[in-house]
């Protein structure tokens, strides 16, 4: 079998031949580098030598020079300089936003990227509040109980797995989230975010599912274009603390729901509208036709919804409204309007915080790290050898994706993952509903007290990201090593 890895910055090939008769492997060969002749040796894993034996056969600089700066690489050929020169790469660079633009020095503060980062991820986390529109969805025409055309809880939690599954098209579009740039990734994410909303909103409006699964899928979009790219961006920025800087961007996707709920139960309690009321049921003539309840509404049979007082309560009508039968179609519960207000918030902030991205530039360090007196030689040829590598698209130990993906971890790691998210985004995506359900019958289980439980849900998903990555941080510094091992 053959396994191909190019390392596009410099054209590399590299060829690794890997028997598949049943026995290993051991094939070397050598590659030349711009640092000398490195020794490949493939055996399962398309993996180049550790970096200390990479390292001793690299030549050394002389005391004199081992602290001086590496001489970056320049190319007055510009399809040199630029390694793509497509349409939309052209069309980036004329807008400063290629990644070569946003490339900044030492002097740039680096924890401006935080809070960009951070807001990024609270409005795309949004969708962890989907519990919160579950009710009103399953209520568009009845609102205040559901009526006989209403959408059931099966036909609008989809739209929730639609969107957590977008998280694959940053597996499908990976290639261009290096190549476009933490700044228009996330613009595309903050355009998709916005449309995925509106679509939901027109999808309610016009009482259509299959548009409501497109609202799903293009807002899915945003996962996928956005989610990584603040990640990765505060990781090359923070390289001395990368727990805090996975942390500190996910919380914000983890609590978004902390915010969202609340918004969205105000934006749907401003928007609704009662339905008319008939009166009591036992003062309503009421016409049974196929499991539909009809009533005289204006000299027509107009159908009508039963709404008892737990119905009532539920919806957040109690002390406007009485339990009795209400006419379907009079009214509204809010959520178009509130749809199409949380896509236009959403998406400008979003848009607002791609603008902020930065990159650094190779062989970036922290200033906190940066000593005052001369610089040991040994540690700092080593660190040259390790940016010289990291510069030309070389990793300490590099995987090809193809190879990596067809391993027994991947396939252990992936369904781990699965598993876990599989429970956790059922319950998510539903968590009020059930709360209501099972103990509506309670005076404690308020509209006011199911928010505040999806808030709950929110806070501890926020606590377990922040915690765990900071706790790795210190684990590291304690015993040594990557922090992401700790």
């Amino acid at each position: 079998m053959l396994a191909t890895c190019v390392l596009r910055r410099h054209k590399i090939l590299i060829g690794l031949n890997h028997s598949v008769s049943g026995t290993k492997a051991s094939n070397r060969k050598n590659l030349q580098s711009p640092f000398g002749i490195l020794n490949v040796k493939y055996d399962g894993l398309s993996t180049f030598k550790s970096k200390e034996q990479r390292y001793n056969q690299i030549p050394k600089r002389s005391k004199a020079t081992a602290a001086a700066p590496i001489a970056k690489s320049t190319d007055s050929d510009d399809d040199e300089k630029h390694e793509f020169n497509g349409p939309i790469d052209k069309l980036l660079r004329s807008l400063n936003s290629d990644p070569q633009s946003l490339v900044r020095g030492k002097d740039f503060n680096r924890w401006q990227i935080v809070p960009a980062a951070t807001l990024t991820h609270l409005s795309l986390g949004s969708i962890y509040a989907w519990s919160s529109f579950n009710q009103p969805l399953m209520r568009t025409h009845g609102v205040v109980a559901p009526a006989s055309n209403d959408w059931l809880l099966g036909d609008i939690t989809l739209t929730f797995s639609l969107v957590m599954g977008g998280f694959v098209w940053g597996a499908v579009f990976s290639k261009y989230l290096d190549r476009f740039g933490p700044r228009a990734c996330v613009m595309i994410g903050a355009g998709a975010l916005c449309s995925g909303f509106s679509l939901a909103s027109l999808a309610v409006e016009q009482t259509s599912l299959p548009m409501l699964y497109a609202g799903g899928l293009v807002w899915g979009l945003a996962n996928g274009w956005a989610y990584v790219p603040p990640v990765a961006t505060l990781l090359k920025w923070f390289p001395d603390r990368k727990g805090f800087a996975a942390g500190i961007c996910v919380l914000g996707y983890g609590g978004a729901a902390m915010i969202a709920a609340p918004l969205f139960t105000k934006l749907v309690a401003q928007f609704r509208r009662l339905p008319e009321y008939l009166g009591p049921e036992h003062s309503v003539n009421l016409v049974n036709d196929g499991g539909k309840l009809f009533a005289e509404y204006g000299g027509n049979l107009r159908e009508v919804v039963v709404a008892t007082s737990k119905d009532i309560i539920q919806t957040g009508f109690d002390g406007i409204a009485d339990a009795g039968v209400y006419v379907v179609g009079t009214g509204a519960t809010g959520v178009t309007e509130a749809f199409a207000c949380l896509g236009l918030g959403y998406g400008i902030s979003t848009a607002a915080c791609a603008m902020v991205f930065k990159l650094p530039e190779a062989g970036y360090t922290p200033p906190s790290t940066v000593k005052d007196t001369a610089v040991d030689v040994i540690k700092s040829e080593e660190k040259e050898v390790e940016d010289r590598l990291q510069h030309n698209g070389i990793t300490s130990h590099n995987v090809c994706t193809d190879v990596a993906t067809r391993t027994p971890q991947f396939g252990l790691m992936y369904a781990a993952f699965g598993l876990a998210a599989t429970g956790a985004y059922g319950f998510l995506s539903c968590g009020k509903l059930m709360l209501n359900e099972t103990f509506g019958n309670l005076d404690v289980v308020t509209p006011a007290f199911s928010t505040a439980f999806v808030v709950g849900m929110s806070a501890a998903n926020l606590t377990g990201r922040i915690g765990f990555t900071t706790l790795s941080d210190l684990l590291a510094q304690k015993v040594g090593g990557d922090p992401f091992y700790g």
